[in-house]
């Protein structure tokens, strides 16, 4: 008897550990953002090295500040990063995430510049990987 529960119970594992549409919504959009953040770098990237005016003024600062085009680059793939792990249901996507939300609200607190749209958003994200932070292993 004992063995036919332990196989049940392998059996039905995955079922059981399934992320909440919440939990995927909140790491598809991690993933997606990362994503996009990536892609408008190599778009911009492309059209500033082959002659494209509107671009090479949009990307300036970039190539003028390489530190900040790591840094964004780092950031989209750290999004892409937290995405995964919030999808495989990690505790370690949970804090990346909430992280990465802070940040608005860090450099509010220290003066810099926020759109009050930025901070919402931030503080709706913390609040939908904290519901779903149960889940989280």
């Amino acid at each position: 008897m004992k063995r036919f529960l332990e196989a049940t119970a392998s059996q039905l594992s995955p079922l059981a550990v399934q992320p909440s549409t919440r939990l995927r919504l909140v790491a598809a959009y991690f993933s997606i953002g990362g994503a996009l953040s990536l892609l408008t770098l190599a778009i911009g990237g492309a059209a500033a090295a082959f002659g494209s005016a509107p671009a090479r003024s949009m990307f300036a600062m970039l190539a003028a500040h390489p530190t900040r085009s790591m840094l964004w680059v780092g950031g989209a793939l750290g999004w892409v990063w937290t995405g995964r792990l919030l999808s495989r249901g990690e505790r370690a996507g949970g804090v990346l995430a909430i992280a990465t939300l802070a940040v608005p609200v860090i450099g509010w607190m220290l003066g810099q510049p926020v759109t009050i749209t930025t901070l919402v958003l931030a503080a709706l994200g913390v609040i939908a990987v904290a519901s779903s932070w149960r889940e989280l292993r």
